[in-house]
This record gives C-alpha cells, sequence and structure tokens, in this order.
C-alpha cells in the first residue's frame, strides 16, 4: 500500500501543478512572490525561521515556472488508489478509500475560481453543529493557493499547517513596525522569540477550539 500513496501523492500533486500553471498569474508582483518564498520553504521542509538563500529560492523558482509552462495545457488526471482511479473532484469516495490510512484529500475551487487540491495527515474529526470538520495536519501535496480551510456542503476541511503558515506569514509582516494593534496583542501572548514553532502550534490550536 506504501507504493499506491506514493502514487497517489504524485498525482495529487501534479493537479497542484497544473492548477497553479493555470492560475499563477492571477496574483500582483509582490504577493506572487511572497506566496512562492513560502511554497519553497514548505516544499524543502525548511522551518519557518530558516533563512531563505535569494540564489537557492531564485533557481527553484526558475525551475518551477518552467515546469508550469510545460504543463499549462494537460488535464487533471485522475487519481490511482487500491488499484483504481477516481476522478481528481471525487471527494468523498476518495476520502472513503483513504480513512484506513489516516490521510484526508479535499478538491475544490477556491478564489477566481482556481481549482485547489491538497492530500495530508487526518489530525481529527469532530461533529459540532451538525457540521462534519476535518482536521488535517502535515501536508504531503498542495498548490500555491494554501487556504487555512475550506467548506464543501456540511464538510469543513481545516489545514493546520496552513493555518500555521498564514499566521508567520502575519507575524513576520507585523515585525517590520510593530504596531500596538490587536495582531500584536495577539502574538504576545505567546513566545515567538524563543521558540518560534511552539508559539505557532499553541496559537493555532486555540483559534481551532475557539472555532468548534
Amino acid at each position: 500500500m506504501k507504493g499506491s500513496l506514493h502514487h497517489l501523492c504524485c498525482a495529487v500533486q501534479r493537479n497542484c501543478h497544473i492548477s497553479d500553471a493555470r492560475h499563477g498569474t492571477d496574483y500582483g508582483l509582490c504577493t506572487y512572490l511572497l506566496k512562492m518564498r513560502e511554497y519553497y520553504r514548505w516544499e524543502n521542509g525548511l522551518d519557518y525561521g530558516a533563512s531563505l538563500a535569494n540564489e537557492s529560492v531564485g533557481e527553484w523558482l526558475t525551475e518551477r515556472e518552467e515546469l508550469w509552462d510545460s504543463l499549462s495545457e494537460d488535464d487533471f488526471v485522475s487519481l490511482p488508489l487500491r488499484d483504481q482511479v477516481f476522478d481528481p473532484f471525487d471527494v468523498d469516495t476518495i476520502n472513503d478509500q483513504l480513512e484506513p490510512f489516516g490521510l484526508v484529500y479535499s478538491a475544490g475551487h477556491g478564489s477566481k475560481n482556481k481549482p485547489l487540491f491538497f492530500l495530508g495527515h487526518l489530525e481529527r474529526r469532530e461533529e459540532p453543529g451538525g457540521a462534519s470538520v476535518w482536521v488535517a495536519g502535515r501536508e504531503l501535496a498542495r498548490d500555491l493557493m494554501a487556504p487555512a480551510a475550506m467548506c464543501q456542503g456540511d464538510r469543513i476541511f481545516i489545514r493546520r499547517e496552513s493555518f500555521s503558515r498564514l499566521l508567520w506569514e502575519k507575524l513576520e509582516s507585523w515585525r517590520w513596525q510593530r504596531p500596538d494593534n490587536a495582531l500584536g496583542r495577539a502574538f504576545a501572548n505567546y513566545n515567538f522569540e524563543d521558540d518560534l514553532e511552539a508559539a505557532l502550534d499553541q496559537m493555532v490550536e486555540k483559534e481551532l477550539q475557539e472555532s468548534l
């Protein structure tokens, strides 16, 4: 089964690349570069506070845009799993197949009708108020746009790792001038200076508990 999951992960990531190839130019230049910078960090498994070498990021960016150019006309691929193939938007069926392996998958459309895909480890499921909330942890495949949460009918997918990255980006922006605002006061409740990773985990968990 391990090989099957590897092929599934590769297929999901390919669909992510195809979507990015079609929609990567939807952003303004500054937003695009910031998102690509964090995408590079995720893909290379780097800590949030790790320094990024401009040359390495630049080379990766060039290679990624060349890959997107080669995929821009491709159709999304079916997802292979357990000797079957599934339409990449058949979310319910795919999650039924993945449940024994502790994984969660989502596919849908986001801002500007951009197709979104992700595959990750399932941390937990909850059913508050009749909704089905799926909380994902470490992500195995994702695209450039990585929303912290997505809603499909009565099912809500919360992407804990993407939530952490969103907070990290806001923390970085806040640190430029450190204004005395609500965001700064929220950050002050956590030990970001001494243990960035733990502080982000704690802040995400608190926000999750308050929202569920």
